[in-house]
């Protein structure tokens, strides 16, 4: 099953990538450090014949899969197995020194969200595991819900999900695995819908529930660290004139991102007061998009899923 939806699959801003990246060597590499079935990476190759596309996919199942789609294109396209947290030595493993366009796509995947045994949807009940990745070593979210006390469980949900309620839900949590742990993915929605009770409604629910998701799911796989190590990287290793392309879906990892970016641009970081600059510090990258790139209308009527997408560009200076 998961193999014939991922022939299906449509990833999000393929339009507005194939506008905005950039080849400025000879045989130019596109790095698509999120590679899932491959949506980005054939588009790149069909519209860019002499271009040489590199896959960074973390899921081996997934990987797999879209090796097979990308067969016909030969050696012009090569898949990984990582993360974009170790994009530097995955491409120094690669024998690749610098490449002219990165792309990092944010987002879980529509079939992690679909797949009931990886946690990630209140509407499907699963283990609570929420792991990308389960050989990593990384603890669950059943671990962390089951023994964390409530003031790092608040703390996980009002910083990666800006949860409402957070200290209320925290408690419930506590008091519920008291009896018996939290196991399921609909455990722990019934025991946020009875920590909310009638303050809110069920539109305002199902918002609130995705939100505590989130956090947990950010809290497992560490999201935000392996983010900020990427933008990192990625812009490191980028051809001078290269880009890196970023699609974000929620207020956490645009911030970051929109963090890191200004960082890269600004020159002089000496006091005010300081006459003359004595850091010597000069940008390396200038931003491109001081507003995130959205959607078409178009697109979102036929992928509701890519309504809260937004892509960031810097170029390498």
């Amino acid at each position: 099953m998961r193999g014939l939806l991922g022939d299906i699959h449509r990833p999000v801003l393929v339009a507005e990538v194939l506008d905005n990246l950039r080849f400025v060597s000879e045989g130019g590499i596109f790095v698509d450090a999120t590679l899932g079935f491959g949506g980005h990476a054939i588009a790149v190759l069909e519209h860019f014949p002499n271009s040489t596309v590199v896959g960074i996919e973390i899921d081996d199942e997934t990987i797999s899969l879209c090796r097979k789609r990308l067969a016909p294109y030969g050696d012009r396209c090569r898949a990984i197995r990582g993360t974009y947290g170790d994009l530097g030595d995955l491409l120094s493993l690669a024998g690749i020194a610098a490449v002219d366009t990165i792309l990092m796509d944010t987002g879980v995947s529509s079939f992690d969200i679909d797949t009931p045994e990886r946690g990630f949807s209140f509407s499907l009940d699963g283990p609570l595991d929420m792991r990308y990745r389960q050989e990593f070593g990384l603890e669950t979210a059943e671990a962390i819900i089951n023994h964390e006390n409530a003031s790092y469980l608040r703390r996980i949900m009002r910083d990666y999900g800006e949860v409402p309620f957070a200290g209320r839900i925290a408690s419930a949590i506590c008091s519920r695995r008291v009896n018996s742990p939290i196991a399921t993915t609909l455990q722990l929605v019934e025991v946020v819908r009875r920590a909310v009770g009638g303050r809110i409604g069920r539109m305002k629910l199902e918002g609130l529930l995705a939100q505590v998701f989130q956090a947990f799911r950010v809290a497992v796989n560490r999201e935000l660290e392996v983010l900020e190590a990427g933008l990192r990287q990625g812009i490191d290793h980028l051809e001078s004139g290269g880009r890196l392309l970023v699609i974000c879906y929620e207020s956490l990892s645009h911030n970051l991102t929109k963090r890191v970016f200004r960082e890269y641009e600004r020159g002089c970081i000496c006091p005010k007061e300081v006459p003359v600059c004595v850091c010597g510090r000069s940008p390396k990258a200038r931003i491109l998009t001081r507003r995130a790139i959205s959607p078409s209308a178009a697109e979102i009527a036929d992928n509701i899923r890519s309504r809260s997408a937004g892509m960031r560009i810097i170029e390498r200076l």
